[in-house]
């Protein structure tokens, strides 16, 4: 670990993520666009509509 905080390892730490960085943003957009339209999400929401996308994407996780 402290390695990684001087610098010298190139290794990203924890587990790789299932989506893109733009996909994430997307998705964010679209969180916040609910919230604007009235129908800020829950926590249950935004788990529902990243499973959902998911699935539409064909992407697999281990947590499902």
């Amino acid at each position: 670990m402290s390695d990684y905080v001087t610098g010298t390892t190139t290794k990203d730490v924890g587990r790789p993520t299932e989506l893109t960085p733009a996909e994430e943003d997307i998705l964010a957009e679209r969180c916040m666009l609910t919230g604007t339209w009235g129908f800020p999400m829950t926590t249950r929401d935004l788990c529902h509509l990243v499973r959902d996308y998911l699935n539409a994407a064909g992407k697999t996780t281990r947590y499902r």
